[in-house]
């Protein structure tokens, strides 16, 4: 786990770690801590105290992504205290439910959003909408971001699971 958490922090890896662990010595505690970990728990422990650690280091993350108001993804820029959006310098004007899709997934770049998932975010638990409504905006995003490799970031269909946004590489010119 150790060596794990070195490798993630050498990365610059911003995502949130919580040791558990049978190691429940002082020493072992603080250098978890200064290698990066974000929480330590020495087993045993209660599972209501570990869903409520998991919870506080969920919230800060969301504070700080809440407080970075420029999200970047290639050369697609998303202020979310403006609600704009540039691709390569220029202006794009999105919807309220498509800007909120492109934050949803510009938020973490690389993983995979289910449409269930979009659609509870995006539109909320009680909206009676379809899977094709996640489809629908998501063939306007990309017409409106791009296709090609100038906007450096392309919204990728994960088949029969959902979306994602990347990074394009410059051997990377495939549409989906």
């Amino acid at each position: 786990g150790i060596d794990i958490l070195e490798e993630l922090r050498k990365r610059d890896e911003n995502v949130p770690v919580l040791i558990l662990s049978a190691r429940d010595t002082t020493a072992d505690k603080v250098e978890g801590l200064n290698l990066g970990a974000d929480d330590y728990m020495a087993k045993p422990f209660d599972l209501p105290e570990l869903i409520a650690r998991i919870e506080v280091m969920l919230r800060r993350r969301r504070a700080e992504e809440r407080d970075r108001p420029i999200l970047l993804v290639g050369k697609v820029a998303i202020d979310r205290a403006a609600r704009t959006v540039e691709v390569c310098g220029a202006d794009i004007n999105l919807t309220a439910k498509e800007f909120d899709l492109l934050c949803l997934l510009a938020e973490s770049p690389g993983k995979v959003f289910s449409r269930e998932t979009i659609l509870e975010r995006v539109w909320g638990w009680d909206y009676d909408g379809t899977d094709r409504t996640v489809d629908n905006f998501v063939v306007g995003l990309r017409k409106k971001i791009g296709a090609d490799r100038r906007a450096g970031a392309k919204i990728r269909t994960v088949p029969r699971i959902g979306y994602k946004i990347e990074m394009l590489q410059d051997d990377r010119a495939s549409e989906d």
